[in-house]
């Protein structure tokens, strides 16, 4: 499960005319581990282990980002601004519809009734409007996980002249700005809400993939196999250093956490294939989890018979509990698939069939 990247300098000729990119095990692993990592944050787990989550929080989003910008830039032809405007639009119908099914769900809880339902019900049509707009991440955070989509459909629409700078070697300066503008956004430097609005660190990492896609995935490979242990080392000193002197995740240590997590995937794949098949088949559906994660420990939460939340229960159960989650979706996800394959593209955030790049 391996393939070979096309550079930027490639004729538009000689660009594949199917939108999907071929699967890459050791892609799809890391993707796996930082959805699996991302769920205990939102797992009522042990305090201690959760703030250890919640501190690496940024890397585990910025490799996502990363890896969307590597592989959407590859489907920019030269010359064309909006080549993900089909996609743009399938993401914004996932977005509406999977808050839809969010209100549906969540409705009894206290927190949909006093943001969606008493307003809707009481105000005028000025607060009916900002409602609206809070709920679908305009101008304000949207709720659960949705603040990713929505600055992953900005950013997809962005792809087109983003690539474009980077055929130009323009990204660097554009990466450079972005992150010491998030810095300062990190220590409230500046007084904005890096979820009301799209955060500068999300678009220099996505950036960052993008200028990553002249280098053939092989080649990447390679060099993490090479610097592995340097990388690992390099990481872990990192973040031990941070977490007891910094209030949040510097950018050196967003690269480090990115660098072993491919490291660690790349390690999965050499070690267990087997094992390694089994797992990267789960990275057709990360994003299906990812927006569907925290409504099912939601409905967990409100529905077993005992209080999970309670002193008494057991944490460690979560451990256990959040790879059946994702297993969970993952093959219900298969499920509809095999019924509606159209339904599941529409809801993993996958491109169309057949489509045209």
């Amino acid at each position: 499960m391996s393939a070979v990247v096309q550079p930027f300098a490639v004729a538009p000729e000689a660009l594949p005319t199917v939108s999907r990119s071929p699967r890459v095990a050791w892609v799809d692993i890391a993707r796996v581990m930082t959805m699996l990592a991302t769920m205990l944050t939102h797992a009522p787990t042990v305090m201690s282990i959760k703030q250890g989550m919640w501190f690496t929080g940024s890397g585990r989003m910025c490799l996502l980002f990363v890896v969307a910008g590597y592989f959407m830039a590859r489907s920019c032809p030269p010359g064309v601004w909006f080549p993900q405007l089909k996609r743009a639009w399938r993401m914004i119908a996932a977005y509406v519809l999977l808050i839809g099914l969010y209100i549906i769900c969540l409705g009894w809880t206290r927190f949909w009734m006093w943001q969606v339902l008493d307003p809707l019900a009481d105000g005028d049509w000025e607060e009916r409007l900002d409602v609206l707009m809070h709920v679908f991440g305009i101008g304000d955070q949207p709720p659960g996980p949705f603040w990713f989509l929505r600055d992953l459909i900005l950013l997809t629409l962005a792809c087109g002249f983003l690539a474009a700078l980077g055929r130009r070697r323009c990204l660097y300066p554009l990466i450079i700005a972005c992150l010491c503008f998030g810095q300062g956004l990190a220590c409230n430097h500046f007084m904005i809400d890096g979820y009301q609005v799209i955060h500068p660190r999300e678009i220099a990492f996505f950036a960052l993939g993008i200028s990553l896609t002249s280098i053939p995935l092989t080649a990447i490979a390679s060099f993490l196999r090479r610097q592995s242990w340097w990388i690992v080392g390099l990481f872990a000193v990192v973040l031990w250093y941070e977490a007891k002197t910094l209030p949040h995740m510097s950018h050196l240590g967003i690269v480090c956490y990115i660098g072993a997590t491919c490291v660690v995937a790349l390690w999965i794949e050499q070690l267990f294939p087997r094992f390694a098949r089994w797992m990267a088949s789960l990275g057709q559906t990360v994003f299906l989890v990812y927006v569907l994660h925290m409504l099912v420990i939601s409905l967990l939460v409100y529905l077993l018979p005992f209080d999970v939340q309670d002193a008494s229960f057991p944490k460690w159960c979560w451990f256990f509990a959040v790879p059946a989650i994702y297993l969970l979706i993952h093959y219900l996800g298969m499920g509809i698939k095999r019924v509606s394959p159209e339904l599941f593209d529409l809801l993993a955030i996958r491109p169309p069939r057949n489509a045209a790049k």
